[in-house]
């Protein structure tokens, strides 16, 4: 059995399902962040990852090496070994 909030809010929902958001609504602030990705890796890729990381300073916090830098290592280091 459906409430009647429930109700209403479903119906709202739907009445405006293609309407733009307000402005500032559904924008995630700072998006210089890092992305994230999900991907599946061999045991020696995740090796090749770790070592790049260990290398950029990524085994533990040093704020030291920039975040452009250690992409670069990483990056260098992954596009050897899948390649």
């Amino acid at each position: 059995m459906t409430s009647e909030l429930e109700r209403r809010i479903r119906d709202e929902a739907e009445a405006t399902r293609e309407a733009p958001l307000p402005p500032g609504i559904g924008v995630r602030p700072n998006h210089n962040r890092s992305t994230v990705y999900s991907v599946r890796l061999t045991p020696d890729e995740v090796a090749a990852v770790q070592a790049a990381a260990d290398q950029a300073g990524g085994s533990k916090p040093d704020h030291t090496h920039s975040a452009s830098s250690a992409r670069s290592a990483l990056s260098g280091s992954l596009s050897d070994t899948l390649q």
